[in-house]
């Protein structure tokens, strides 16, 4: 019986999925590889201070924990928190809007990928903050 080894990870019906790797971060996506991508973009024109990968899990309520994609520090903003989506799932547009209220010290953005680039799909941002946040997403 001969064994076979695969560096992706497995997943239904005895599929894999290469990992994905952008700076020493294993990233769950593509679209997450190319927003990260994206944010090198802005922290080379100096838009953006740093980003960091799934930094934190943010505490929703006992044993329910909600971990950003990305945290973003723009200077003199409030810290944001980047979710990427494909598409939206009842439970992850959940746990997004119970952070920004749980958290109201952050601005919190998902965005994701269409056939025209990136867009922005939902947005909880801190009045004073709200033009400093459209580099993320413009």
């Amino acid at each position: 019986m001969k064994k076979y080894a695969h560096s992706g990870i497995k997943i239904r019906n005895n599929t894999y999925k290469d990992k994905l790797y952008y700076r020493n971060y294993e990233m769950k996506s593509k679209s997450e590889m190319q927003y990260a991508m994206y944010l090198d973009a802005l922290k080379s024109a100096g838009k953006i201070e740093r980003w960091d990968y799934e930094p934190e899990k943010l505490n929703l309520a006992k044993g329910c924990n909600y971990t950003p994609d990305f945290r973003v520090i723009i200077p003199n903003c409030k810290i944001t928190f980047v979710e990427v989506k494909g598409f939206k799932r009842e439970a992850g547009r959940i746990k997004f809007r119970s952070a920004s209220t749980i958290h109201p010290m952050y601005n919190f953005i998902m965005v994701g990928y269409d056939n025209s680039g990136l867009i922005l799909k939902e947005s909880i941002v801190h009045p004073e903050d709200q033009d400093k946040v459209k580099v993320l997403y413009a």
